[in-house]
């Protein structure tokens, strides 16, 4: 019975793999703007830019995390 629960436990908390072609593409979307605004930006508004993509690129990270 405990072993189980254990088993099930464990099912529940790992990081699913049918997402992971959801999350390299979001990742790889996140890149290429990035890579976009470093050739058509400059100055401050890049940084801004990037700053924003790389807090977007880490909530989709820890949400494909998420059970």
């Amino acid at each position: 019975m405990r072993l189980r629960r254990i088993s099930r436990v464990l099912v529940r908390y790992t990081p699913s793999y049918s997402m992971m072609p959801r999350l390299v593409t979001a990742m790889l979307t996140f890149g290429a703007l990035a890579l976009l605004a470093a050739v058509t930006l400059d100055g401050l508004f890049r940084l801004a830019v990037w700053i924003f993509l790389a807090g977007l690129a880490v909530k989709t990270w820890i949400a494909s995390r998420m059970p």
